[in-house]
Parts: structure tokens; C-alpha cells; sequence
């Protein structure tokens, strides 16, 4: 007599296997450091492979110096800061090459939104009482991101032709965007009298709700064609988060690596998802998630050439279905570009 639950698992292992095969490939580059520096992490990344991150001189465990970078064509390039300013960030771009970010100081420790274009790096100003933070870009130049305040409210805003717009909350204290699209939909989130949701704005911000009765959830991005990421609680009781995907009204819940956590920073015209997840050890690694599939792959699994590096983490992918993502190698993070392999090789 032929055992069920014998066969099952076999043709579950066949189409685990299949599957694994049929995965796309990368190459992995490794982006390094400015000079002098020991750690680099990227943000974000356009459609021409431009990417725009920081680099980090780390000593001890402690950041002593911190310099926004934007790598093209093989060389990383460090951005400056502000007058008067010693560190910054940049936190995005769009296809034009515009960078936009932070340039800071520790002491006291308040932002100035920077854009930076054919070499040049501007104050773009602020609301009276708050510090802007730009996180996201678009092609038209409109830029969403948080806004801080001194006693440390946050409150999500748009930026665009010289003026800040203050998105307000959901009706709790604070709120940020990550995100937004071409159309100008800005995706973050917002608290409410209890708890955060995710929202999308469009002229007025609407709350997009979250798992079930879940009261925790915040959105990463949205892509053009609406489609939007994030994570968010599987219910009011639960410790556990999953990455989703917001599409006509619908959450779709993309699972993890095995671990109960899963977070998605990004998503493509194509539906390609990138995040991190955790694997059944508890250990966090990179994934990306094939909308059209429905299927999550650990990023370590479908890299060439790793050299011992381990992919903790994808910040973006751009519509080449390039990622950027942080790795870790001996204590050291490193930012890195994986390329898809054509088929076949």
C-alpha cells in the first residue's frame, strides 16, 4: 500500500525543487565605502541603476562620520552636506537624477532637507517649527517624507515648487510618508486615537486599515500602477507581522521565509516586491516576491558569487527588477546591487 502523506511530500519536494530552479538569478556587486569609511547601506535606487545611500566610518560601534553617497557607473561619490552641517543622508532619487535627503549636525540634531542635481546641493527649506526629512521622490519632482518637530512629533508632508504641505494624521499625534508615485499618491502612516494605520493621500489621507482587526500597519510604497507595500500586524493580539501588498481594495498577506516577521520596502511597475523576512531561525535575510507567482525567495538563495556575504536586507528594486540591499560579512555591512542573470545562464 502507497502511503498519502509519503506521495504528498514528494510532490510538494518535487515542486519545491522545481520551482527553486525555475528562480530568478543575480549577480551581486559589491557597492564598498567612501574612503576611509567601514560600512555603506543603500536606500534607493532608479531605473538608469543609480543608487543613493550612506556611507559610514565606524569605530567601536559608534558613527563618527556619516556622508550621503550617490554610485553610478562602477564609482561611488560622496555628496557633502549643507553649509555649516557635517553628516547627511540621501534617502532617494528619481529617473532624472534628482537625490534628495538630510544634512545634519549631532549637536543639536535637527534635519535640513537637502536636493541634490548636476553636482549641486541645495537647502530646500522647511515649515516655521519643524525639521523635514525627505524619504521619496517622483519624476515631477514632488517629494513626500516626516516632518519633526522639537519635541519630537511627526507629522507626514509633500513637498512640491518651493512649498511644504502638512498632511495632518488620521487622528492621532504623529504621521509620516515613504512614499510616492508619479501620480502624486503619498503612502505612509498615521496614528489613530489607538494605534497606526497605513494611508494613502491624494488630496485628503484615507486610511487603508491593516489585517483584520489589526490596529498596526504602516505603507513603504506605491508604484504607478497603485499597487502599494508595507506590513502590517496579523491581528489586535498578535506580536507578528507580516509584509503586504494593497491592491484594489484588498490586502494580500505575503507570508515570511519560515519566522513569523516579514516587512516589504518596495515594489516595481512588474509587482517584484523587496523586504526582509525571517527565516524559522529567527535570522532576518533579504527577500524578493513575485506578485504574478504569489512566491517569497530568500535573496541568499538566488545570488552568484556571494563570497560569504549574507543579504540581511532589500531596500528597493527599480523596473530592471535591479535590488539594492544590504549584506553583512565579518561584522561589516556593505551596500550592494544584484542584477538579474538572463535566463538560461
Amino acid at each position: 500500500m502507497v502511503h498519502v502523506s509519503r506521495v504528498l511530500s514528494t510532490l510538494a519536494l518535487a515542486a519545491m525543487t522545481a520551482t527553486a530552479s525555475q528562480a530568478q538569478r543575480y549577480t551581486l556587486v559589491d557597492l564598498g565605502t567612501l574612503p576611509g569609511h567601514t560600512v555603506s547601506i543603500p536606500f534607493d535606487i532608479n531605473n538608469s541603476g543609480q543608487i543613493v545611500g550612506v556611507s559610514i566610518r565606524r569605530i567601536d560601534g559608534i558613527d563618527e562620520s556619516e556622508q550621503a553617497f550617490l554610485y553610478a557607473n562602477g564609482v561611488m561619490q560622496g555628496l557633502g552636506a549643507l553649509p555649516d552641517d557635517t553628516y547627511s543622508l540621501a534617502n532617494a532619487l528619481n529617473d532624472s537624477g534628482l537625490v534628495v535627503g538630510v544634512s545634519f549636525n549631532n549637536q543639536p540634531l535637527q534635519y535640513r532637507a537637502f536636493a541634490f542635481e548636476d553636482g549641486v546641493m541645495r537647502d530646500l527649506g522647511s515649515l516655521p517649527g519643524w525639521s523635514p526629512d525627505p524619504r521619496s521622490v517622483n519624476q515631477k519632482g514632488e517629494i513626500a517624507g516626516i516632518l519633526f518637530d522639537a519635541t519630537g512629533g511627526t507629522h507626514a508632508f509633500l513637498f512640491h515648487e518651493g512649498l511644504f504641505t502638512d498632511l495632518g494624521t488620521l487622528g492621532g499625534p504623529h504621521s509620516g510618508a515613504f512614499g510616492i508615485n508619479k501620480a502624486g499618491n503619498v503612502v505612509g502612516f498615521s496614528t489613530l486615537p489607538s494605534g497606526f494605520h497605513a494611508f494613502i493621500y491624494d488630496g485628503a489621507m484615507q486610511d487603508l486599515g491593516a489585517f483584520g482587526d489589526s490596529n498596526g500597519s504602516e505603507a513603504y510604497s506605491i508604484n504607478n500602477e497603485g499597487q502599494i507595500v508595507g506590513y502590517s500586524y496579523l491581528n489586535i493580539a498578535s506580536s507578528f507581522y507580516h509584509a503586504f501588498l494593497y491592491s484594489n481594495g484588498t490586502f494580500r498577506d505575503l507570508g515570511t521565509l519560515g519566522g513569523n516577521y516579514s516587512k516589504a520596502s518596495d515594489i516595481n511597475k512588474f509587482g517584484v516586491i523587496v523586504g526582509h523576512a525571517t527565516i524559522a531561525d529567527g535570522q532576518i535575510h533579504g527577500f524578493v516576491y513575485d506578485s504574478s507567482s504569489g512566491t517569497m525567495a530568500n535573496l541568499n538563495d538566488l545570488v552568484q558569487d556571494s563570497d560569504g556575504w549574507a543579504i540581511f536586507d532589500a531596500a528597493a528594486v527599480n523596473d530592471r527588477g535591479q535590488i539594492v540591499a544590504s549584506a553583512k560579512k565579518e561584522g561589516v555591512t556593505h551596500a550592494f546591487l544584484l542584477t538579474p542573470v538572463a535566463r538560461g545562464h
